[in-house]
């Protein structure tokens, strides 16, 4: 996912609404992410 957030990084140039809708969007997976791992369904 990192590699992913990165590219859009270099978008925001470009375009920071599409970008920055695409950042919200990775914020939710990384907290989805951190809600199971602490909930241990993470191996």
């Amino acid at each position: 996912m990192t590699h992913a957030r990165r590219k859009f990084e270099a978008a925001l140039d470009n375009d920071k609404v599409r970008a920055g809708y695409v950042f919200t969007k990775i914020q939710a997976l990384y907290s989805t992410e951190r809600k199971a791992r602490e909930a241990g369904y993470f191996l």
